[in-house]
């Protein structure tokens, strides 16, 4: 039997090849492009990518959402999700070589994508950790 820590690593690390590759084809990455671009490589910056994915998976498994969304699963991922993307928004407001990525010209395009990227990558963390 699966331990949950480990579904939520498993699921995090599924959600995030996907959000990866939605936001990649799409653009929208926004702060989280700063740090793949940490690494000389592609493969590396997904790969740190993927890391972050793994924890913030990890840290899910332990936030009680049953007192508010009952069983809606992909509710729950998704609610996450949108956490994640305004915490990301606060840390860019904070510090100028975040807000470069995240409120990048045009304003509504950038955040809207960012926001469409963190809904699939919260979907499918919560689709994803309620299998079996």
């Amino acid at each position: 039997m699966i331990k949950l820590g480990q579904k939520g690593l498993i699921a995090g690390f599924y959600a995030s090849i996907i959000a990866l590759i939605f936001g990649s084809l799409v653009g929208g990455l926004g702060v989280w492009s700063v740090f793949a671009a940490t690494s000389k490589t592609v493969l590396g910056g997904w790969l740190i990518l993927l890391v972050i994915g793994l924890a913030l998976g990890y840290l899910y498994s332990f936030i009680n959402y049953d007192k508010f969304f009952k069983k809606e699963y992909i509710v729950k991922g998704t609610a996450y999700g949108v956490v994640i993307w305004l915490i990301t928004l606060i840390l860019a407001g904070i510090f100028p070589i975040l807000g470069q990525a995240a409120f990048a010209q045009p304003l509504r395009t950038v955040l809207f994508v960012q926001l469409l990227t963190h809904l699939v990558w919260g979907a499918t963390l919560g689709y994803l950790f309620e299998q079996k």
